[in-house]
């Protein structure tokens, strides 16, 4: 398992891709997932107002990926170790399950 913390998911082949079939499905991303985070986004405020936000009150997109498709996470609180500054590349482990709704799925710091 810490093997894949260095490495690009998307070039891992022995990865089991999982993320295909719980978005859209209504299903449940298991605990024990890996994910690489690809992109984040404050959608919190307007592109024109994001100089004067307020760092602690934000909602943060986040385009991940299994290593074969790719998912959509909402962060509605923050998250302690992730920001607008988190490279992409990190790797985020899935502690609790986490349902998905549509084409989303809401992270907090319980999961």
């Amino acid at each position: 398992m810490d093997s894949i913390l260095h490495e690009d998911l998307v070039t891992v082949e022995d990865i089991t891709p999982f993320l295909k079939q719980c978005v859209g499905k209504g299903k449940e991303i298991p605990p024990g997932s890996i994910l690489q985070i690809q992109q984040i986004t404050n959608i919190s405020f307007p592109t024109y107002d994001k100089p004067s936000y307020d760092l602690e009150k934000h909602t943060l997109k986040l385009t991940v990926t299994d290593g074969n498709s790719q998912g959509y996470a909402l962060i509605p609180d923050g998250c302690p170790g992730l920001s607008l500054n988190t490279a992409p590349g990190t790797k985020m482990r899935i502690t609790q399950p986490v349902p998905v709704q549509g084409s989303l799925f809401v992270l907090t710091r319980n999961n």
